[in-house]
């Protein structure tokens, strides 16, 4: 019954895990679907309200501050209407009826129009002949040069003269304007214009319940405003960012306009352009808002509203969810626990009631099929004991098959190297040149076959488990040299050169120092085998509790693709160059898994033209030097 326990456990493990709860996961469904689409409709509607609101407002205080400018622009042009019939007959010199009547015509003017403090007029050549003032003494043929008054020069029979305002006892503000007669004879008769009478156009401007309207000159000093003691102070309001664009002083247009005390404003402005001035409307921002904040008022009351219902609608729809679904739950649970004679009892008429159905019907399939599951599982698994004995048994029969034809063939073939070499001495006679170089090529050849049933006896070894390690401390850079010693020889007679660099104080390896001595060999032989031309360059270092050794040469160098089958037995690159140098393909094998065995690493770095570099970490024994 093994199959059927593991089949039950593992529902049982999945049931006891912490799960969050499907009621409540429809529940918080439902109120954040609501809430999100009240929330999103109540974002968009409190934006098109502001938007609409805003431009509104907008338009509705910029008509109001074009109608107060044509209103200051007409109330001046009727001073200067008035004005003009002033200077209708040209001046006569020495003429006593002209001055009078100039003189009455004057004091009329100034009882027709409130706003003239003062008037005078010059005559052709630019003098001052008649003044006629509320606040001082009539001043008749005084013959003030005034040739150079821009009051004299700029105006013209079809254009006023207006100057910039200014402000008597640094208090009430005041504009110059000239008007000239229809003929250059007639003069001109020049008006210092009182502009607190403007303050009287500016404040029949209604702007909602808390804004207000003022002009300021082309200097941005305040000409009218509803607070006439801000006039009276010769307030300037060029800081403000709406009047300093309107004015010219900035370029920033865009910056939010805010009034004197620094609270943000709606702000609309329309210029006068004989004068140069403004007339600003300006509406708090909170007055402005207001049907906004009460927008977001009633979002957040329709949000708590859909929130409410968003919750009992979840709890009622997630209560006819859940109630099956959770007997869908245990059922499973239980069937998957092992009672495959369970059956879930679901009538909802939908597709939990086909779902259950389902699982009843795989219940009912595993229980039939579970009966035989048992005896084929026996089965199979007597099957599968027996097929691992054979492979093992074959597996011991080859390596012994390996190691015993290795040492059948290393036994005929160290005879044959003996007399080839007893006969290469001379022992049994001299021998001629001819037969000395076969012989010495049989020897080659010999050992070099030798070397490869070596090889293949190790590796058989290995494969089998019976390469036996020994445990003992070595001196690695002692193996290196004596390597690079016996290997020197290859080198030369290829003309290559061999450098060494062995740290001083290096401490001892631990392993077994005859199979280091096979992997430096091989390393070392491989590099002087396939580097025809440059050297071959050997290191040796201490790295953290390793020994590293580090074999380079400037040969043709592996290909990335080739670099991962190096390591594999009976592997050897697939070029004319490699397949020219022989070999097994089994030496780096053999030397990795007898650097695996010490715990170590080799690992490989190449480049095609540029050589190969084979690096090996080996334990060391930090305890002393070797």
């Amino acid at each position: 019954m093994a199959v059927a326990a593991e089949l039950a456990g593992a529902p049982g493990t999945r049931s006891r895990r912490r799960r969050r709860g499907l009621f409540r996961k429809y529940v918080v469904l439902f109120i954040a679907v609501v809430s999100g689409a009240l929330f999103v409709s109540g974002v968009f509607e409190i934006w098109f309200v502001y938007r609409e609101q805003t431009a509104s407002l907008q338009r509705l205080q910029q008509s109001e501050a074009d109608a107060a400018g044509y209103k200051i622009a007409q109330f001046l042009s009727e001073i200067e209407g008035q004005m003009g019939w002033s200077v209708q007959f040209p001046w006569l010199d020495g003429d006593a009826a002209l001055f009078e009547q100039r003189r009455s015509d004057a004091q009329r003017l100034l009882g027709h129009v409130p706003a003239i403090t003062e008037i005078a007029f010059i005559d052709p050549a630019g003098r001052e002949q008649l003044r006629v003032s509320r606040l001082a003494m009539d001043v008749i043929g005084g013959g003030t040069d005034r040739s150079n008054d821009p009051a004299f020069t700029v105006p013209s029979a079809a254009q006023a003269y207006f100057g910039p305002v200014y402000y008597r006892r640094e208090s009430e503000p005041y504009l110059t304007m000239a008007v000239a007669g229809a003929r250059h004879a007639n003069g001109v008769a020049v008006a210092e214009v009182n502009l607190k009478f403007i303050l009287d156009l500016v404040a029949t401007i209604e702007v909602g319940a808390t804004g207000l309207a003022y002009v300021v000159d082309d200097r941005g000093r305040l000409i009218a405003h509803p607070d006439i003691s801000l006039v009276l102070r010769n307030t300037d309001l060029s800081a403000l960012p709406q009047v300093g664009a309107a004015i010219g002083r900035t370029t920033d247009a865009g910056a939010a306009p805010y009034d004197a005390n620094g609270a943000r404003v709606i702000s609309a402005h329309a210029t006068i352009p004989q004068l140069g001035w403004s007339v600003f409307v300006e509406l708090p921002i909170g007055e402005a808002l207001a049907p906004i904040y009460f927008s977001i008022a009633r979002t957040g009351a329709l949000l708590l509203l859909g929130l409410a219902l968003a919750g009992a609608a979840g709890l009622l729809l997630a209560r006819r969810l859940v109630v099956p679904i959770r007997a869908l739950e245990t059922g499973a649970v239980t069937i998957g626990e092992g009672d495959l004679g369970h059956r879930i009892d679901v009538r909802t008429g939908d597709e939990l009631e086909g779902l259950a159905h389902q699982f009843n019907d795989m219940a009912g399939r595993l229980q039939a099929s579970l009966a035989g599951l048992e005896q084929r599982v026996a089965e199979r698994t007597a099957q599968l004991a027996d097929k691992s004995r054979q492979l093992e048994l074959a597996s011991q029969h080859k390596s012994q098959f390996l190691a015993n034809m290795s040492h059948e063939l290393r036994t005929p073939l160290n005879a044959v190297l003996g007399y080839t070499e007893l006969m290469i001495d001379e022992i049994y006679g001299a021998m001629p040149d001819r037969a000395r170089e076969v012989l010495a090529r049989v020897q080659v050849n010999g050992r070099h076959l030798l070397q490869m049933i070596n090889d293949v006896l190790d590796l058989s070894k290995i494969e089998a488990g019976q390469l036996d390690l020994a445990r003992e401390r070595y001196d690695l850079g002692a193996i290196v040299a004596a390597v690079v010693s016996s290997t020197g020889s290859l080198a030369q007679a290829k003309g290559l050169a061999v450098t060494t660099a062995i740290d001083p104080g290096l401490p001892a390896g631990i392993g077994d120092p005859r199979r280091v001595t096979q992997v430096v060999l091989n390393l070392l032989g491989n590099a002087i085998k396939f580097t025809d031309a440059g050297l071959v360059a050997v290191s040796l270092r201490a790295e953290g509790q390793s020994l590293e050794l580090t074999v380079r040469d400037t040969g043709p160098g592996i290909a990335p693709a080739d670099q991962g089958r190096v390591f594999n037995e009976f592997q050897q690159l697939d070029s004319s160059s490699t397949r020219a140098k022989g070999g097994t393909g089994l030496g780096l094998s053999i030397s990795k898994r007898i650097v695996d065995l010490h715990g170590g690493s080799i690992t490989l770095e190449s480049r095609v033209g540029e050589g190969a570099v084979f690096r090996v970490r080996l334990p060391a024994d930090r305890g002393e030097t070797a």
